[in-house]
């Protein structure tokens, strides 16, 4: 009986790491598919903020922009938040740098075809019970993900004030990683 629930056990946990598509500390930043956006112009996009209002990659024209995509259910979102939200409160107050965390729901108003989620109101409920202080996104008609080519989640989107695409992470960082890219963004 031990060996089945430990079985049963290991293939849970199997499949949690599988359905958020990468492990900690992984990534495939140096794929082809991930490589072919480096250096390009980063895709516009208009998303929803939590009340409804727009936010536009457009209003950030000039600054460094860093983007977080993730959903409530992945563990290694999870499991990262916390030193996100380090690097987020360490950098909150700076003018020449956003950081956005983008979510995406099968609920009508945001249109998208392929949501990760089914609801808005449990990824706010779990990003309160997470800590998260910095904006919560939600993507609409799947323009972020589709664009951006999100194949796992986390995937992290770092873009220069020019507008291009500096680097692209699939998997979870550390926050040390996270800075580290922040620090390099032209």
């Amino acid at each position: 009986m031990k060996k089945g629930m430990i079985y049963i056990g290991l293939s849970l946990s199997l499949l949690t790491l599988a359905a958020c598509g990468e492990m900690r500390g992984t990534n495939h930043s140096d794929s082809p598919a991930v490589q072919q956006m480096v250096g390009k112009e980063a895709p516009a996009f208009t998303i929803k903020d939590k009340d409804g209002k727009d936010v536009s990659l457009a209003d950030f024209k000039g600054k460094k922009v860093y983007l977080n995509l993730w959903a409530s259910w992945c563990g290694p979102c999870k499991q990262e938040i916390p030193e996100l939200e380090k690097v987020y409160q360490g950098l909150k107050e700076k003018d020449d740098l956003v950081f956005l965390s983008v979510v995406s729901t099968a609920e009508k108003e945001f249109e998208n075809e392929r949501p990760a989620e089914q609801a808005k109101e449990p990824i706010l409920e779990a990003a309160a019970e997470l800590g998260i202080t910095y904006p919560v996104l939600f993507d609409t008609k799947d323009q972020v993900f589709k664009s951006y080519q999100v194949r796992a989640f986390p995937t992290h989107i770092f873009i220069n004030r020019d507008g291009t695409i500096a680097q692209k992470f699939e998997g979870a960082m550390t926050g040390k990683a996270v800075q580290q890219q922040l620090d390099s963004l032209k």
